[in-house]
């Protein structure tokens, strides 16, 4: 029996408009998609692609976070490659044991350690160990265990609970910036212990959050609506999420101020000294750097438009006294406890062609503080060791 041609008919309009409402509705989030692939200056962004081109980050128990023992290649740049390697530093592969003649050095800092405007060997760190090996002592092994975002006691931290099982001959220490973001909130009441937050939470823009997530961001209209979301709901309620992105962690607010107590220098000395005792205490030797930069009360307008003052509140004056105070410590410290001292920042600071803002080096800032640290290590290995032996020369 046949459909009546009334039947037909409305049959042909449902589907006529059901056909128009798929298309009103498909087709913006076709030119949408479209738009956000064609024009985007970011290109195709999704948390995989991130992981890639980021420093994947842990909680730990004794440092705000630390990188994860997996050997990862980092393609930080176009033109700059990260290696951290199975133990989660910088740098090549190394071995538990020592070899036996191996002087092993550990650099230990934070993101000016860590260098991360260089690609794979060439930190500064690791081209100190290039230099001293050109200059004779072939048999030095260098570790850098920066961290971008540590503070002097992250340094401590990593010393006393994992780096003194690699058997470490030299313990080289600098840091200062990332001190400095606490001179202003640490007091009596807002101790270290209260105010230091480690890290915790997986990082969204980096990780998926189930199959379902993972298969939408094949979407860049739906990554894009992702990212935003993320961008708003964190700030509120999730923000150490977010320190996880970059290398100078989160932002405090507050206003601006040339003035911070005395408990800051305190702790930052207190910290110091007590990465000295640690490391002697392990059968290694310390040797501490003050913190070259940019920063310089001869700085003029444009030095100063490199400099983000936002981390720690303070102005110009401020952060000038801060870090002449933390270089104060360092040499007082050197003399107190008979330390080796390589001042960097009298040495380096202030000189704009080597930093690409505030404490962060560009590719000849690398190079002359590695040759400057090569040169001053040299002098204190020939008056501690021969260049063929681990023995401490009579």
């Amino acid at each position: 029996m046949k459909e009546p041609d009334t039947i037909k008919s409305k049959k042909k309009k449902l589907i006529f408009y059901t056909m128009m409402v798929l298309i009103i509705m498909v087709l913006p989030l076709i030119v949408g998609e479209t738009l956000v692939r064609v024009l985007s200056p970011e290109g195709i962004v999704t948390p995989e692609i991130t992981y890639n081109q980021s420093f994947e980050y842990i909680p730990s128990l004794f440092t705000r976070n630390i990188f994860p023992r997996k050997d990862r290649i980092v393609e930080w740049t176009d033109s700059i490659t990260i290696h951290i390697n199975k133990f989660g530093y910088r740098g090549k592969e190394f071995n538990l044991t020592k070899q036996e003649g191996t002087i092993r050095i550990f650099f230990l800092g934070g993101s000016f350690v860590f260098n991360a405007n260089s690609t794979i060997g060439e930190d500064w760190p690791h081209l100190t160990g290039k230099y001293l090996i050109e200059s004779g002592f072939s048999n030095v092994e260098i570790i850098n265990a920066g961290i971008p975002g540590h503070a002097s006691f992250d340094a401590l931290g990593i010393l006393y609970s994992e780096i003194h099982n690699f058997e470490p001959d030299y313990i080289v220490v600098g840091n200062a910036w990332n001190d400095i973001k606490y001179f202003r909130t640490l007091s009596n009441e807002n101790t270290l212990l209260r105010t230091y937050k480690p890290i915790s939470g997986k990082n969204p823009y980096m990780y998926y959050n189930s199959w379902l997530d993972k298969f939408l961001c094949n979407s860049q209209l739906y990554g894009r609506l992702r990212w935003r979301y993320y961008s708003h709901s964190l700030m509120g309620i999730g923000k150490d999420l977010l320190t996880t992105i970059g290398l100078e962690g989160e932002k405090p607010k507050g206003s601006y101020s040339s003035e911070y107590g005395k408990f800051g220098i305190k702790q930052y000395k207190l910290n110091l000294e007590t990465i000295v005792d640690v490391s002697r205490n392990i059968g290694a030797v310390p040797v501490l750097l003050t913190q070259a930069r940019l920063v310089s009360d001869m700085n003029d307008e444009q030095d100063k438009s490199k400099i983000l003052y936002n981390f720690q509140l303070l102005n110009h004056e401020g952060i000038v006294r801060a870090f002449n105070e933390c270089d104060q410590v360092v040499r007082e410290i050197a003399r107190d406890k008979g330390v080796n001292l390589i001042d960097l920042s009298k040495k380096l600071s202030g000189q704009s062609d080597l930093f690409t803002d505030h404490v962060h080096l560009t590719l000849k800032g690398s190079k002359v503080i590695a040759q400057y640290t090569s040169l001053e290590l040299g002098k204190i290995f020939q008056n501690n060791y021969d260049k063929t032996s681990l023995e401490v020369a009579e």
